[in-house]
């Protein structure tokens, strides 16, 4: 008798566990087909939570919640209480890590013609880094350029005007890319030094998108050469030592 209340037990126990499987994959169907319509240029990761009918959704870098028809997202973190693993920044790395060679892939198909650039082109590494001209720690990292150059680091920098398109930093980051001399703008600008308005043709505005889709969410932001983004200023020394540890695969190489 008690074995088959033990084999009863055992099957419903089994088929709540199935059931709950089958119901959280057509949730996470649900939420996928909401987020097309919400996001249709963006192709959005889907992750269960702890919490039922709260679903991970990574783009690029960046980690929300939604429930299953979208109705309803909160940004913030989740936290483990019994562990104190903060879920959340886990995931955020895993989808740093994961979203690494597709920008690769972007920055690749971005001419350096439309970077301001300083290092030699053989450099043993290459830090492309989106920028403003006013952040205290964007000039921070300015004024060791020549460290890094001597360390064998080539700066590529984008623009990302932190208070956005047609704001005083937008007009100088236009300014600087419409320099005869963009290094020289640049360095100036950094300087607190007034450059020359400029206006002509310039990618500030994509390069500012694109930070946007990468997951930067202030300056300087750095893109390591292995595609991961690293947010926020390191001092030279440190930096050569990052880059060391994040070179890109050879696989993913490609020549300039």
């Amino acid at each position: 008798m008690k074995k088959s209340i033990s084999i009863v037990s055992i099957s419903i126990l089994l088929f709540s566990i199935v059931t709950f499987a089958g119901t959280e994959q057509q949730d996470m169907a649900e939420l996928k087909a909401a987020l097309t319509k919400i996001l249709p240029d963006m192709d959005p990761v889907i992750n269960s939570t702890p919490l039922q009918g709260l679903y991970e959704v990574s783009v690029g870098s960046n980690v929300v919640y939604f429930n299953k028809d979208a109705s309803l997202m909160f940004e913030g973190r989740l936290l483990d209480i019994k562990s104190g693993v903060d879920l959340t920044q886990a995931s955020k790395e895993e989808a740093n890590r994961r979203a690494g060679p597709q920008r690769l892939a972007k920055l690749d198909k971005i001419p350096e013609s439309e970077m301001v650039i300083y290092g030699d082109k053989k450099s043993p590494h290459t830090l492309t880094v989106f920028t403003d001209v006013d952040c205290g720690y964007c000039r921070k990292l300015h004024r060791e350029m020549d460290e890094l150059n001597d360390l064998g680091i080539r700066v590529r920098y984008l623009a990302y005007p932190r208070a956005g398109i047609g704001s005083s930093g937008y007009k100088k980051l236009v300014s600087v890319w419409c320099a005869k001399d963009r290094q020289k703008a640049m360095t100036d600008a950094k300087s607190g030094i007034k450059i020359k308005s400029e206006e002509c043709d310039n990618p500030v505005k994509k390069q500012f998108a694109m930070g946007q889709e990468f997951g930067v969410s202030g300056t300087p932001a750095l893109i390591l050469e292995n595609g991961t983004l690293l947010p926020g200023y390191a001092p030279a020394k440190r930096l050569l030592k990052i880059l060391q540890d994040n070179k890109r695969p050879v696989a993913e190489t490609v020549n300039n």
